[in-house]
């Protein structure tokens, strides 16, 4: 089974002795050595280990990765808000199916035991999924609003 190694780049190396950016490889070296790899530096002629050269973050990017920066990050509050307006959705309109549902069949032949019993059952499901996503929906416009 083939494995595919997944590196997180969080900077650029940068010469000990002159603080340029960037590195050569040495003849003969393993960049897979991780850092026993030997390295030269392409500005000053410095000669080392990769791991005895200083790692800065890449120019322009403030020390955050790029596409950390392009990524949308949920708020703890944000989802708290719509936990709770998803519950409160959902528990109104699928109480309110249960009630339509139990009185309806009150009404048919057979009462709790008929057939009609499960297409009841899926309708306050479905009315508990859609009250849930309203009101996780109409959470977060409430809180968008307060904020400004």
């Amino acid at each position: 089974m083939a494995w595919e190694k997944i590196v997180k780049r969080i900077g650029v190396g940068c010469c000990p002795e002159c603080q340029s950016l960037g590195f050569d490889y040495q003849e003969g070296a393993n960049p897979h050595d991780d850092e026993r790899a030997a390295v030269l530096c392409p500005n000053c002629g410095w000669k080392g280990m990769l791991g005895q050269m200083r790692i800065i973050p890449e120019p322009g990017t403030n020390g955050a990765s790029q596409k950390m920066s392009d990524m949308k990050r949920t708020s703890l509050i944000a989802l708290l808000v719509r936990l709770v307006g998803f519950t409160l959705g959902g528990a109104v309109l699928g109480f309110a199916a249960m009630l339509i549902g139990t009185s309806f069949l009150g009404g048919v032949q057979g009462g709790i035991h008929s057939d009609w019993t499960l297409v009841v059952l899926l309708g306050i499901l479905v009315c508990f999924a859609l009250g849930g996503v309203a009101g996780a929906k109409g959470a977060t416009r409430l809180v968008k609003s307060w904020r400004s």
